[in-house]
């Protein structure tokens, strides 16, 4: 029963986690409501009464009611009921989490995919665009990031000497084409910010040359 529970509400939590995912980046407030999630939760407060409870310190508590009783019967009509309880008991926990004060706190590690809660909710509209992880991953993260970072890097370089690639061919030249190209693009002012000026040796990279042949593949094909 109980990985019947942690499965239906781990679905449930997965799918609203996700709705908040677009473009490799996520926005904890935008997360929504699947039809099928926000229709099981109204049935769950159909079927179920609530009751007030008072504690010593005056403070209200609901507690739901089953509206349903567990049935006896053999031993597969008890194990399909008990399957239910934990279905019903997952939606319960799953709209507790929506209510509470800040839900939009907790996360999904994008490397173990472990729950965990930030100490604040992200603001309103702001995306996380480098991804959340736990404190057991976090230098899994930041490797990440970093790779991520020179990726991004080497598109540029590779961009950027295609496009003075192409100008070579438009008149003859007197020196060579990587020389030329190299130059070029380092006075072109153009590389990202911070990075280092673009060498020779980079540019003779069997896997360099490829990735900028492929670059201006596309440029023909569109063109």
């Amino acid at each position: 029963m109980y990985k019947a529970f942690l499965k239906a509400l781990r679905l449930r939590v997965d799918r609203w986690i996700d709705s908040g995912k677009s473009e490799g980046s996520e926005t904890p407030s935008d997360r929504t409501l699947s039809p099928v999630d926000r229709e099981r939760i109204r049935q769950f407060w159909d079927n179920n009464r609530v009751r007030v409870w008072v504690d010593e310190a005056g403070l209200l508590e609901l507690r739901p009611e089953a509206g349903r009783q567990f049935s006896g019967g053999d031993v597969t009509a008890r194990f399909r009921e008990l399957i239910r309880l934990a279905e019903e008991i997952a939606v319960f926990c799953f709209s507790m989490l929506l209510d509470g004060d800040a839900p939009h706190r907790l996360m999904r590690c994008d490397s173990c995919s472990t729950y965990f809660a930030r100490e604040n909710a992200p603001r309103k509209g702001q995306p996380i665009k480098r991804g959340m992880y736990c404190q057991k991953c976090t230098q899994k993260g930041v490797n990440r990031r970093v790779t991520s970072s020179r990726d991004r890097e080497r598109a540029r370089r590779i961009e950027l000497v295609a496009e003075f690639w192409l100008k070579y061919d438009e008149k003859k030249r007197r020196v060579d084409r990587i020389g030329w190209v190299v130059e070029e693009v380092n006075k072109s002012g153009k590389l990202p910010q911070g990075s280092e000026r673009l060498k020779p040796d980079w540019l003779r990279r069997k896997k360099n040359i490829k990735a900028i042949e492929d670059w201006l593949e596309e440029i023909r094909r569109a063109n």
